[in-house]
């Protein structure tokens, strides 16, 4: 893995992209999460966020819980959230 330090963060190859991400960002909120900056630059699915969460909470964690709250964080605002047995539906 890349040692990346304060000194050389600049120089690493996805730095230009994260600058950009974070612009487009702020253009339309005022915080900025690192999921957000993944979202935007292509790497991460606000879908697969939401099963990867669902996944981590549920069967790594054993958290005997619901999914919407992965889901509201994920896709934010009001949400119509629809359960059909491995199907989440928005």
């Amino acid at each position: 893995m890349k040692h990346i330090t304060v000194n050389t963060y600049r120089k690493d190859k996805y730095y230009p992209n994260v600058v950009k991400a974070v612009g487009k960002i702020l253009t339309r909120a005022d915080v900025v999460a690192p999921s957000d900056i993944l979202i935007e630059m292509g790497n991460l699915s606000k879908h697969r966020l939401v099963m990867e969460s669902i996944h981590i909470e549920q069967n790594l964690i054993k958290e005997t819980v619901g999914s919407q709250d992965q889901i509201n964080a994920a896709y934010g605002g009001l949400n119509r959230i629809q359960f059909k047995q491995s199907v989440i539906l928005l």
